[in-house]
């Protein structure tokens, strides 16, 4: 369901957010919604507009990282077969599967640190009189 805000954004709008969500730099993105770079950046600065693009984000961010949560039970209950030899083991199974979930936790745990740091940048900027 779209936002009242998301819901008032032009296609054009929409096509811009799309392509920076999916990880196209600012010319790009206005060339795929076919916008001038001089219009991106002046909706960039709406706060109406960067208020839909950030929850946008955020939204993208909050998908993939229930999707690792997701692949973390998936892994653990791997390793857990490895363990109690429901399926074949070999030693080559067991240290790629405790890898793989190891690797998963430590992402899950880089993303969260980032997301920490940066609420404390955006509460800095924020007292600093910056608008985001």
């Amino acid at each position: 369901m779209q936002s009242t805000e998301e819901s008032e954004l032009t296609v054009k709008q929409q096509q811009f957010i799309a392509a920076l969500i999916a990880g196209h730099t600012i010319i790009v993105a206005a060339k795929v919604a076919g916008i001038s770079e001089r219009t991106a950046h002046n909706w960039l600065n709406q706060p109406a507009f960067k208020r839909v693009y950030e929850a946008a984000k955020q939204a993208i961010f909050d998908e993939e990282l229930n999707g690792l949560r997701e692949s973390k039970k998936l892994i653990r209950e791997m390793l857990l077969k490895h363990i109690n030899a429901e399926i074949e083991v070999t030693h080559t199974s067991q240290l790629q599967a405790a890898k793989l979930l190891l690797d998963h936790y430590v992402v899950a745990g880089e993303i969260a640190e980032l997301n920490e740091k940066m609420d404390a940048i955006q509460g800095k900027l924020k007292a600093l009189g910056v608008e985001l």
